[in-house]
């Protein structure tokens, strides 16, 4: 049986795909019966798997409404997520950078000879791989502190995710 009859008249018999209705009526008359049919319906969506794009349709859609008050933390959540994973894409992408920078002082380095232009050289070479190797200590401190912070931002994701509560009769 898909649903359950609903209202005032209940069947006489049931079986496992039938109902069967009993109405009293004289002969020759035109009777009415009136039946209704309801189910439970139950839509499930996996939130920690869902394209932003569909969860930002679901959320702004206007129907219906509980739909956006409580999915709008999950999306701010995920927001911050993909947030920091762009910044730790970025953070990677420099050291990247200025480790190539680097090999590629230190190749020129190890080509020089000992003249007076050449020791000029080295000693430029020298400024810029200091300077490269600060900002690669910075970017590594950055680095630690994007990783905590994503870590955190995860786990409030996953603490919103697991506190949705949604029961709605339609």
């Amino acid at each position: 049986m898909k649903g359950e009859p609903s209202g005032e008249v209940k069947p006489a018999e049931t079986s496992a795909s039938f109902y069967r209705f009993s109405v009293d009526a004289k002969a020759g008359d035109t009777v009415r019966l009136q039946v209704g049919e309801a189910h439970t319906e139950a839509i499930r969506y996996q939130i920690a798997d869902m394209q932003d794009s569909m969860l930002e349709f679901i959320v702004n859609n206007p129907n219906p409404k509980p739909w956006h008050q409580v999915l709008a933390p999950v999306l701010a959540a995920r927001t911050k997520v993909h947030d920091l994973d762009t910044q730790i894409d970025a953070n990677q992408k420099e050291t990247d950078r200025l480790s190539a920078d680097q090999k590629r002082l230190h190749d020129n380095l190890a080509g020089l000879k000992d003249s007076a232009e050449e020791r000029a050289l080295a000693r430029r070479y020298a400024g810029e791989m200091n300077s490269d190797e600060d900002q690669l200590d910075t970017l590594k401190k950055q680095r630690v502190d994007l990783d905590q912070q994503r870590k955190t931002a995860a786990q409030a994701l996953n603490d919103a995710i697991r506190q949705l509560d949604v029961d709605q009769d339609v």
